[in-house]
C-alpha cells in the first residue's frame, strides 16, 4: 500500500526541518525499528506522542534523527541524536 494524504503534496525535509523520526532498538533482532515521529520544539528536545512510549523503553535504546526526507532511507544532512531521557 501507498501511505499517502489524499489530495497532499510533496514535502522535502528541507522545507520541514523540525520534523524528526525517532527509532527504538529491536530487543529480540540486532538493528532498530521506527517508532514514532516528532517534532524539535527546541535544541535539545523533540516532542512525541505518549503513546509512542507506553511500552518504557530504557533512554539509551531510543534514537531521534533530524534530516530525512524518508524515514526509512537515511539522508545526506541528516543528524542523529542518542536519547538521555524522556517524559511521559
Amino acid at each position: 500500500p501507498q501511505f499517502r494524504i489524499k489530495g497532499g503534496l510533496y514535502a522535502d525535509i528541507t522545507s520541514h526541518p523540525w520534523q524528526a523520526a525517532i527509532f527504538v532498538k529491536n530487543r529480540r533482532s540486532p538493528g532498530e525499528r521506527f517508532l514514532c515521529g516528532g517534532i524539535l520544539i527546541s535544541s535539545c528536545w523533540v516532542l512525541s506522542a505518549a503513546h509512542c512510549f507506553q511500552e518504557r523503553f530504557p533512554p539509551h535504546h531510543v534514537r531521534v534523527v533530524l534530516g530525512r526526507t524518508y524515514r526509512l532511507v537515511p539522508g545526506e544532512e541528516e543528524q542523529a541524536f542518542e536519547v538521555e531521557k524522556y517524559i511521559v
